[in-house]
């Protein structure tokens, strides 16, 4: 049995995985902070996650969030 393209270093198999720049509140003093996020495209929508450390007040935060990339609003 073959393994899976992915874990063979396949480029092609991480084109839709990317990282990029999101903005949330701080859970812990509401401070908004901008922070890399891990994203993900699959079947017309991003979908993206982050561990961050808030740069006010150092509270361990995790963000996850989706959006459709097509969409003007």
């Amino acid at each position: 049995m073959s393994e899976p393209m992915y874990l063979g270093g396949d480029t092609v198999a991480y084109a839709n995985s990317s990282e990029e720049v999101q903005s949330s509140e701080c859970g812990e003093c509401e401070q908004e902070s901008e922070f890399p996020a891990y994203s993900e495209y699959s079947h017309g929508i991003v979908s993206w996650y982050a561990e961050w450390k808030c740069k006010y007040c150092g509270y361990d935060n995790t963000s996850e969030g989706w959006y459709d990339p097509h969409d003007d609003n």
